[in-house]
């Protein structure tokens, strides 16, 4: 008697549960598709990326990275901004978003005249990852490229750890003297096949 009524109460304590994460997922659904319906939400967040408040800032990254890809081009806007809160914060948020969209417009961060954007950019290019690795390499390849430019493509691809950079980081070490330092010191964080 007793295991047919342990039966019947782990079946409805398994139903009830269920229904639970059932209802979870459908309003964190609902949650989301009004929150890409509203564009103007997405101006709104974008300006919060500068608040006085810490939490209003992170909750504001937050909401845009679940927002994901209509939030994107906004957010790519946003890095010209003149604020440096915003730019720093955009790429941040692009980091976490991760589209490739992102790439170059982070690029122009990468030499930003403050140490926070150009670290949000370095960051969200690593965090993107493996589909910002050959348009680094070319920045690393072209001789007409700003010197500084190519010392972050430097550290963002030993960042990034990527074995297709290796050679040409090699490469540019033996061509560019002005990198032999850059390259010497992130060949080595590329550890065992560098």
């Amino acid at each position: 008697m007793r295991t047919g009524k342990s039966k019947t109460t782990l079946k409805t304590s398994f139903m009830f549960f269920a229904l639970i994460i059932i209802q979870l997922s459908l309003f964190s659904g609902i949650h989301t598709a009004i929150a890409i319906s509203e564009e103007p939400e997405i101006e709104a967040l974008i300006k919060d990326l500068n608040a006085q408040d810490v939490d209003v800032k992170a909750d504001s990254v937050k909401v845009l990275v679940e927002i994901g890809e209509p939030a994107v081009e906004p957010l790519i806007q946003a890095l010209g901004a003149e604020d440096p809160e915003i730019r720093e914060n955009a790429a941040i948020t692009l980091g976490k978003i991760k589209d490739e969209r992102a790439i170059k417009p982070l690029f122009c961060l990468l030499t930003d005249e403050e140490w926070e954007v150009e670290k949000a950019a370095t960051d969200a290019l690593i965090a993107i990852g493996e589909p910002a690795v050959e348009p680094l390499i070319e920045i690393l390849q072209n001789e007409n490229e700003d010197i500084f430019l190519q010392m972050k493509a430097v550290q963002v691809l030993a960042g990034i750890k990527d074995e297709r950079a290796i050679q040409p980081m090699i490469q540019a070490l033996k061509e560019n003297p002005e990198l032999d330092a850059d390259l010497g010191y992130h060949l080595g964080l590329m550890g065992e096949p560098a």
